[in-house]
Formats: C-alpha cells, structure tokens, sequence
C-alpha cells in the first residue's frame, strides 16, 4: 500500500500487511464527520475521510476484500462527494459496499457479495 491512509487507517492497514483482518471483516469509513470519541480497536475499525481531503487523495486499498459501510450525513456531504468516495472505494475492490444515511435512517447497498455492483455511482 502507498499514498495516504485516512485518520485511524494505520491499524487496519497493519493488520491487511500481516494477511489478517478486523474480526468483523467490516470497516467504517465516516465521511466528512468524526466519531464523538477516539476509535477504540474494535471488531468494526473506523476509519476518516475529512471534509478537507479528496476522496482520491486517500490509500484505499487497505478495504480489498473486506466489506465497507459509508456512514454519511447528507446535510454535511455533497451528492457529488459521496459518489466521487464510492467509486474511489469501488476501486479498491470491498466485498460489500453499503452508504448508511444517518439522517434519514437507510441504507443503500452499492455493491453486494451476490450480484456485484448494484448501483454505479
């Protein structure tokens, strides 16, 4: 992996270099928020995309076979943002791929371990 990790993206880069993973298999991208409270090591890693960073300037490739889920606000992240982060982490090849809408209590699944990419952002 090169480029650069997102905030808390160093355990989960570390683990994926030693051929492991979260117990979950799962991790947490928050998009242009962050966690109320320093991310413990837990089975479901969160990691940062700052509202400061572009989506392509991160190392995504840490989330390859994992399954990832975008927790987004709508009022604090732009259409055009969030598609732009979803086919950066299409890219890096997740399992699963799945936005939850925080505000609005939904999920959307982009891209399912059965049918593949389900929506193209």
């Amino acid at each position: 992996m090169t480029g650069t990790l997102p905030p808390f993206g160093r355990a989960v880069a570390e683990l994926r270099r030693q051929g492991r993973c979260p117990v979950s298999g799962t991790v947490l991208v928050l998009v242009d928020h962050w966690p109320e409270t320093r991310p413990e090591r837990t089975s479901y890693p969160r990691v940062v995309l700052p509202a400061d960073a572009g989506p392509d300037a991160i190392d995504w490739s840490f989330l390859t076979g994992l399954d990832a889920v975008v927790v987004a606000y709508p009022t604090l992240t732009g259409r055009e943002r969030l598609r732009a982060l979803l086919r950066c982490l299409l890219a890096a090849e997740p399992v699963r791929l799945l936005v939850a809408d925080r505000e609005r209590s939904r999920i959307h699944w982009i891209k399912s371990a059965g049918r593949g990419v389900e929506f193209q952002p």
